[in-house]
């Protein structure tokens, strides 16, 4: 998406009061953020959107509330509702927190559309997702200060991979380090110790040695 805009003041002002403080330079391991301030205001702007639709702050849709819909077929096909084209790396993000339903619609019966559910929980809500705040006390990634209230429950295990909605196959992201984990290049486990670690890739350290973020340590 491309946009441009010309904001009234106070829009404007308004505007920049929600932004700073959610594109504020996150330093990773080397105490860097490697983004460029667009891309930071971009991420702003998303983690924002992602809060209001979160929150239900935006009026419904349809009768429904506003949300984001991804279609997802046995064919591979991953689309917006606007029929806009999805990666698999993108999808695989979204579904860390997004609910799910199956929609089964029989070749020899076109006109019937039936609804199954998932039988098993898939989403880190309630005491699940307390434990992970507890444990991780925000965004887990080596450097990151965002606080619980910040971040997503991700999958270590992808669910789609077979993995469990489980304290020990879930650790706590940022917006960022959300994507950055999606896109492979770093790799996040849970130690023997119960305590999430990361992996960076072997450019960054050839040796791939495990990080911790400074507020996790083991258990005495």
């Amino acid at each position: 998406w491309r946009v441009t805009a010309r904001l009234p003041k106070v829009v404007g002002e308004r505007l920049k009061l929600v932004l700073d403080p959610l594109a504020a330079p996150q330093p990773g391991p080397d105490g860097r953020d490697t983004r460029f301030p667009e891309q930071r205001n971009v991420d702003a702007l998303d983690e924002a959107c992602r809060r209001l639709l979160a929150e239900r702050l935006v009026p419904s849709h349809g009768g429904n509330p506003t949300q984001l819909v991804v279609t997802v077929t046995q064919t591979g096909g991953r689309t917006l509702h606007t029929g806009i084209e999805l990666s698999r790396k993108i999808v695989d993000q979204l579904m860390c927190e997004a609910d799910r339903t199956f929609l089964v619609k029989p070749e020899d019966q076109p006109g019937r559309v039936s609804i199954l559910t998932d039988a098993q929980q898939r989403l880190f809500q309630g005491k699940l997702r307390r434990l992970l705040e507890l444990r991780d006390g925000g965004c887990a990634f080596p450097g990151c200060d965002r606080p619980p209230g910040w971040c997503h429950a991700h999958h270590v295990t992808p669910w789609s991979k077979g993995g469990s909605t489980t304290r020990d196959n879930g650790v706590l992201l940022c917006g960022y380090h959300h994507r950055l984990i999606h896109q492979g290049a770093w790799q996040v486990r849970i130690a023997l110790d119960g305590l999430p670690e990361f992996l960076p890739p072997d450019w960054i350290d050839p040796h791939q040695r495990p990080l911790r973020n400074h507020r996790l340590t083991p258990a005495a």
